[in-house]
């Protein structure tokens, strides 16, 4: 698959557009085809260097996406190939004292797709399973990405509450 990175900080001149391996999902997650990634200041300032996140060179950058599923791993009930999903842009443990309490915004290892992990800026991208909201009953046509990734932006806070009982 093809996917823009970055091997070193700078400019928008520091992005290669490039062939890397194919993400395989493993138990309980799913593979999404990118449709839709936003560009945010987070994706800015973290080529440019000046973001506080950790990441490790190459990287590839995007984490407000949107897309369909078409794999999921061992276990995975909550979607299916074909779903439209936009993953969440925080993902919490679950596990940890704060998780448990329902503070997962305060996870001890909480993480960014398009941070930690590879992002949206690639044909493809895995995500947790559970962090995945979808959109199936809208058609892509009558519902564009930049439709779903507002509405993750809208639906986030109260979708990470609901998920972080889970």
């Amino acid at each position: 698959m093809h996917a823009v990175r970055f091997h070193e900080y700078g400019p928008a001149e520091v992005l290669r557009y490039e062939e890397v391996p194919d993400p395989k999902p493993g138990p309980g997650e799913a593979l999404l085809r990118v449709r839709a990634c936003a560009v945010n200041h987070v994706d800015i300032d973290m080529r440019n260097g000046t973001s506080r996140l950790p990441i490790t060179l190459p990287h590839t950058l995007g984490f407000e996406i949107a897309g369909d599923v078409v794999a999921v791993g061992e276990g995975v009930t909550e979607v299916a190939p074909g779903d439209r999903v936009s993953p969440l842009f925080q993902i919490h443990c679950r596990e940890c004292e704060w998780c448990e309490r329902g503070e997962h915004m305060h996870c001890e290892r909480i993480r960014m797709l398009g941070a930690q992990s590879a992002g949206g800026y690639a044909e493809y991208v895995v995500s947790p399973s559970w962090a995945l909201l979808t959109y199936s009953a809208y058609p892509l046509a009558d519902c564009t990405p930049s439709i779903l990734i507002r509405s993750q932006c809208m639906c986030s806070p109260r979708s990470h509450h609901s998920h972080s009982r889970q």
